[in-house]
């Protein structure tokens, strides 16, 4: 497994704004994060290395050329965009059984070696109001939770990015609240609680997404 050997070095994130998109409903998570690896001049650094991410392999759907053998890639694949010193995490693998404390570990102890200056959860939960759109009019709103060390800047955030805190529409009064309520959000809920115990700025963005393939969800 050469091939997949990490190739990045830590120092190389040194205050860098770092982009995790999970998995979850819709996968719009994951559609907005490839949608800004392709349109951006990304560069593959490696991989998120974790003992707890199950064993999974793919094609890569992502790769700049293609040849007669299709390209092979982790689903824990590290970009990097270095004129603006950003950093995208695709986090499409789940959790193995029984190994979750060993992720939050492994992803704690990563994003302290990485000097991460900031840190973008993306992600979506189920919109239990609403099972289909009659229109692309009717585009999925965005919302945001700021873990402990962002909360103090939530105010300002929500009016330069003209989004709402998850406080305003669930009436929640904690970010454990807030948690609870991400609905098929994938590990999202667990990476939120691992952003929230660490000194980094942290918030995840998330929308109200539908079931299938949220192509709308995702370009918001």
């Amino acid at each position: 497994l050469e091939m997949f050997s990490v190739v990045y070095k830590p120092i190389y994130f040194s205050g860098y704004s770092l982009l995790i998109c999970c998995s979850s409903v819709g996968d719009t998570a994951t559609i907005a994060g490839e949608i800004l690896v392709m349109n951006l001049p990304f560069i593959k650094a490696g991989y998120f290395h974790s003992r707890a991410l199950a064993p999974i392999i793919s094609i890569d759907s992502l790769a700049v050329k293609v040849g007669p053998i299709p390209t092979l890639t982790f689903p824990n694949e590290v970009y990097y965009y270095a004129p603006n010193k950003t950093a995208v995490l695709l986090l499409r693998a789940g959790i193995i059984a029984g190994k979750l404390k060993v992720f939050e570990q492994d992803l704690t102890e990563w994003i302290a070696s990485s000097h991460f200056s900031s840190i973008i959860l993306c992600t979506s939960t189920l919109d239990m109001l609403s099972s289909f759109r009659i229109s692309n009019l009717y585009y999925p709103k965005a919302f945001t939770i700021c873990t402990a060390a962002m909360k103090s800047k939530e105010a300002d955030l929500c009016s330069k990015a003209l989004i709402v805190p998850m406080s305003a529409l669930y009436k929640t009064t904690t970010i454990e609240d807030e948690i609870d309520c991400l609905y098929k959000a994938g590990i999202s809920p667990i990476v939120l609680s691992v952003l929230n115990a660490i000194p980094v700025p942290s918030f995840a963005l998330c929308l109200h997404s539908l079931e299938g393939f949220d192509l709308l969800g995702g370009w918001i």
